[in-house]
């Protein structure tokens, strides 16, 4: 990459330490692009939580609108720490642009308070926020992918959207907001079933894939054992109990590593 991917590295180092980890663990050519959209990622996501003003919230995501919009318009891109090595980035893999405006779009939800009104839109928020996200890294290390695996990574970008979600429910909780549809022990229970059963199924299709796109499957790697730990109990997930070790979620990270797996 020409632009300098520094500051976001950094910036993803801070915010979203695992992603940062899984995207170590990529050849250094391939660091920069997955760097960078894990910091597009974060600005997108942190826009709803950094004020209480929904009014302002909304602008600052129509700023990433506008941004997104020049960029894929043509237009010179705006001199930002994440804009201008994205905008690279979109140009040198030809990245859709569908995915960015939908994952803008889907965080308007995170502005209020209101819960998903149904599981079918809890599942379309994951999709739409993970899900996309791990579609845009593949692409980006990988282009294109082949039909046969779209579904496939579709559905495991479900599942480790549905992890990264338990993961976040006591955030959620502080300032007001539901993070899932249905928060009981049976509820929980049923969509981590789901979303284990979605990824699970899903890896044998993206084998073939993981010969270039394995370091952007990677950020995945705790999925599994998370959604076990909310089948096996479901108040893990409500009490911010899910979180392994440093030292178990490095090792576990690296042993994929290694044997070149996800």
């Amino acid at each position: 990459m020409r632009a300098d991917w520094t500051a976001c590295a950094e910036q993803v180092q801070r915010a979203d330490p695992d992603r940062f980890l899984s995207a170590m663990t990529a050849r250094p050519d391939q660091r920069g692009p997955l760097m960078v959209l894990y910091a597009f990622n974060l600005e997108v996501a942190r826009a709803p939580w950094a004020t209480k003003e929904p009014l302002i919230a909304e602008m600052r995501l129509q700023w990433w609108r506008d941004a997104i919009a020049e960029v894929f318009d043509g237009r010179e891109a705006r001199r930002h720490d994440v804009v201008t090595p994205l905008a690279e980035v979109i140009h040198s893999h030809k990245l859709p642009r569908e995915l960015f405006d939908v994952m803008i779009e889907a965080r308007s939800w995170d502005i209020y308070p209101e819960k998903h009104q149904s599981a079918a839109a809890l599942d379309d928020y994951v999709q739409a926020t993970q899900g996309n996200l791990l579609c845009l890294t593949c692409l980006a290390l990988n282009r294109p992918i082949p039909d046969a695996q779209r579904q496939a990574l579709e559905d495991f970008g479900y599942g480790a959207g549905v992890a990264t979600l338990f993961k976040a429910v006591p955030a959620y909780k502080a300032v007001g907001h539901a993070a899932l549809f249905d928060e009981t022990d049976a509820g929980i229970a049923a969509l981590a079933k789901r979303a284990l059963a979605a990824s699970t199924k899903a890896r044998t299709a993206l084998r073939p894939l993981a010969k270039t796109a394995a370091p952007a499957l990677r950020a995945g790697w705790q999925s599994g054992a998370v959604l076990r730990q909310a089948i096996k109990n479901p108040d893990r997930v409500r009490c911010g109990e899910l979180e392994p070790s440093p030292a178990a979620k490095k090792l576990s990270l690296l042993w994929k590593s290694a044997i070149g797996g996800f």
